[in-house]
């Protein structure tokens, strides 16, 4: 599961008052950053870059150096590239803590190095790839599990393979495999009407979805940055927990 939109989610539960000044250092750096962005020297631009670089589900991620210069004016096209440049230091960023630098609401992040570690943006060619991939998803899929609007997580754990869409309406749905099953089969368990819960300031994401008695949770805990997270599914049985299981993401 690529975990774009997470950073997201994130960015939005996280409170304009965490952002701290910035310091002398950290607008160099940024500076530096801006400066490489307008000259499109790409090689600085992705100085310090960790891969994969994450893109919204299901668009690839960027495996590699080699695979981001390629893909460069693509996922840094003219529209962000002249926000970035247009930006200044003390009024457009923010010294978010741990999670790094942010510009605007989380557009781009940098590390306090002026590394590029995430951008919460698509162009619109990644816009029209990413439909395309989300019909070629959906063609895939049992017909029962087609009707949703945005594919938001996929992931598994020892005994089941599970996916979180966005609906048409809005709302969640949760659907689960026995973890050999095929995408193509009919799921195990379909859940609709499900509540994202941010967990406080610190990035961490909810999931909840009851049906009758049972209520499965599926939680995303950060690791390290707002790029990085590690996922667990949750069951019970009115108020007594029945099942707990780590997860791990399905790279497409």
């Amino acid at each position: 599961m690529n975990l774009f939109l997470s950073c997201f989610l994130l960015v939005l539960s996280v409170s304009a008052s965490y952002a701290q000044n910035l310091s002398r250092e950290q607008q160099i750096a940024i500076l530096q950053f801006i400066e490489a962005v307008k000259n499109n020297d790409s090689e600085r631009v992705l100085s310090g870059v960790t891969y994969p670089f994450n893109r919204l589900y299901p668009l690839p991620d960027v495996k590699d150096k080699p695979d981001f210069l390629r893909r460069y004016h693509e996922i840094l096209d003219d529209s962000l590239r002249s926000v970035i440049v247009r930006s200044v230091p003390s009024e457009d960023w923010a010294d978010m803590g741990w999670r790094g630098l942010m510009l605007h609401n989380g557009l781009v992040w940098l590390d306090d190095k002026g590394s590029l570690m995430s951008i919460n943006n698509l162009s619109d060619a990644e816009r029209t790839q990413r439909n395309r991939l989300i019909i070629h998803e959906k063609n895939a899929l049992h017909p029962s599990v087609r009707d949703f609007m945005s594919p938001l997580h996929l992931f598994k754990t020892k005994k089941f393979s599970i996916r979180i869409d966005e609906m048409p309406d809005g709302s969640l749905r949760y659907a689960s495999w026995n973890v050999r099953a095929k995408a193509g089969e009919k799921p195990d368990l379909i859940i609709p009407f499900g509540k994202y819960l941010p967990e406080g300031s610190g990035g961490n994401l909810r999931y909840v979805f009851t049906n009758g008695d049972y209520t499965y949770e599926c939680s995303f805990f950060v690791i390290s940055d707002a790029n990085r997270l590690s996922a667990n599914l949750s069951g019970f049985h009115q108020d007594k927990k029945i099942l707990s299981q780590k997860a791990v993401y399905i790279k497409n």
